[in-house]
C-alpha cells in the first residue's frame, strides 16, 4: 500500500471509464481524459503525489453536483419518483479507481477464497 502510484495505473483507470457518461462540475468527461491521457496522466500523477505528501487535496477535488433523475414510467409531478445522483469530477474518480485496484491486489493476497 505504500508503493507510489504509477502512470500505468492511472492510464488503466482512465481507459476503464465508459465514454458516454456525464462529466462532473469541471465539465471534463472520460472521452476528454482518454483523448488527452498522454498529457494529463503525468499531471494527475504529480497532483496525486503532492496531495499524498501534503496530506491535503484542493477543496475542489471533492466537489460534485447533485441532481435528480426521474424514474422512468413514474409520475413526474411526485417527488418520490426522482432519485438523486452525484456527478463527481473524473480526477477524483480516477484516483478512487487506482486506489481500489491497489487495495484489491493487497486483499487478494491476504484473504482466502471460500
Amino acid at each position: 500500500l505504500e508503493q507510489p502510484i504509477t502512470l500505468s495505473e492511472i492510464n488503466q483507470a482512465i481507459n476503464s471509464f465508459a465514454k458516454n457518461k456525464s462529466p462532473g462540475p469541471d465539465g471534463y468527461n472520460a472521452e476528454f481524459y482518454q483523448e488527452w491521457s498522454g498529457d494529463l496522466s503525468p499531471l494527475l500523477l504529480q497532483m496525486y503525489q503532492a496531495s499524498y505528501e501534503n496530506v491535503s487535496f484542493s477543496p475542489l477535488f471533492n466537489h460534485s453536483h447533485i441532481t435528480l433523475i426521474h424514474k422512468k414510467g413514474k409520475d413526474p409531478l411526485l417527488c418520490k419518483n426522482y432519485r438523486p445522483t452525484s456527478l463527481a469530477n473524473l480526477d477524483n474518480k480516477i484516483l478512487a479507481k487506482v486506489l481500489a485496484a491497489i487495495l484489491f491486489k493487497v486483499i487478494r493476497n491476504h484473504v482466502q477464497r471460500s
